[in-house]
């Protein structure tokens, strides 16, 4: 069986709240069920993005396909971003009673003046989010390792992505969590990582810098055409093509979010920016 369940997000153009809306998410007994397995093992922490990997990706693609619609149909300019809220009562109905009493629903609850899961869903509604204050943030992309750091190095000038920007502009390079095995790089990338290391210009590549954020870099354009890059020669999809590539002196721990999308790393912007140096490439062989 399949389940037409709703899930409330709000959409942010160049961090300006734009409003809240519904998408509806088909998901079938099975992913239910592993959702409910999950939550029931203890990884529930009450975020969307907590869920089971393939439950996650099919309410994301739910909501980023609304979110793409709206902003076409209200012709919102900008970058676009989304927020999604809390699990949809909906769902939360059809998971086990003894597993979603795991789920801490009280805040929810309290925000929307119900004491039930039934009151809830009879009167749910979209609930409308704060303008965000005026902190500066820079906006950061995490991209696993080694690419962060060739990135930040200025050795990769093509970053390969499934969702697009409305706006170029300078963004954070935040190293995630996850590394691509060594056995798995090409001979070319294998090459210039020990090359790049012998030079002193990168650690090695067990000790690359993880959970941080490690540069900064010019998103100059963003397209879907050809380009003769190494790096991004042969992808069909979308490509940032980067420049001004910058290293932070000192990397900034504590901002990294396990996020394929954009996000906002405040108290930094354009105009005060981290100390940073670009990565002296001389003499190093890089591929065209």
């Amino acid at each position: 069986m399949i389940h037409k369940i709703p899930f409330d997000y709000a959409i942010f153009s160049d961090d300006n709240y734009v409003d809240t809306f519904v998408v509806y998410a088909n998901l079938s007994d099975k992913q239910i069920k592993e959702s409910s397995n999950f939550i029931a093992d203890g990884h529930f922490t009450g975020e969307i993005e907590d869920l089971p990997v393939n439950v996650f990706e099919k309410i994301k693609d739910a909501i980023m396909d609304g979110a793409y619609k709206m902003a076409r149909k209200m012709k919102i300019e900008g970058e676009l971003s989304v927020h999604p809220y809390h699990l949809s009562p909906e769902f939360i109905k059809l998971l086990p009673e003894e597993v979603y009493r795991k789920i801490d629903m009280e805040s929810i609850f309290k925000e929307r003046d119900v004491s039930s899961i039934e009151e809830l869903i009879e009167k749910a509604e979209p609930e409308k989010v704060k303008e965000k204050s005026d902190v500066p943030f820079m906006k950061t992309l995490a991209i696993r390792q080694p690419w962060a750091s060739l990135i930040a190095c200025g050795v990769k000038d093509i970053e390969c992505r499934e969702s697009m920007p409305t706006k170029c502009r300078k963004i954070f390079v935040a190293a995630s969590g996850s590394k691509v095995p060594w056995n798995e790089l090409d001979d070319m990338v294998k090459d210039i990582l020990t090359s790049l290391e012998k030079a002193g210009k990168l650690p090695s590549y067990d000790k690359l810098p993880q959970k941080c954020i490690i540069g900064y870099v010019d998103i100059v354009n963003v397209t879907f055409d050809p380009v003769k890059s190494v790096w991004g020669r042969g992808h069909n999809g979308i490509k940032y093509v980067l420049e001004n590539a910058h290293e932070l002196d000192e990397y900034i721990y504590g901002k990294n979010k396990a996020t394929p999308y954009f996000y906002n790393t405040e108290g930094y912007d354009e105009s005060s920016l981290p100390a940073a140096h670009k990565v002296d490439l001389t003499g190093i062989d890089l591929p065209k």
